[in-house]
């Protein structure tokens, strides 16, 4: 069984449009030359036109693996735009808040105008 938090949603952009984003492993990811270490001790994607999520280990209400640059709703929040550290997401999901995906900003760059 794989950890959930060591997996990766990749956007690549064919110069028109970002493509919607495959999960991988960080294994596969490494393997595919898609990410390297920066020297930041950072992981960053290699192609630079295309961008890398990591997943947050969470869920949504109806079992939806959440990852960076998602939008989520959050009971008595509001919509909530998942960015690293996600130290305020897991403090909502652990209060019970954690609603459901709405979509990532990458596929839906108008959630950040709302």
């Amino acid at each position: 069984m794989s950890d959930d938090r060591f997996s990766f949603r990749v956007f690549f952009y064919d110069g028109v449009d970002y493509k919607t984003g495959n999960m991988i492993s960080a294994k596969e990811a490494f393997c595919e030359n898609y990410i390297q270490w920066n020297n930041k001790g950072g992981l960053v994607p290699t192609d630079e036109c295309s961008i890398l999520m990591q997943s947050t280990g969470l869920r949504d209400k109806n079992g939806v693996l959440l990852f960076d640059d998602d939008v989520v709703h959050l009971y008595g929040y509001g919509d909530y735009h998942i960015k690293f550290p996600y130290i305020e997401l897991y403090e909502r999901a652990f209060e019970g808040d954690m609603g459901e995906l709405k979509e990532n900003i990458h596929e839906n760059p108008e959630l950040l105008e709302e």
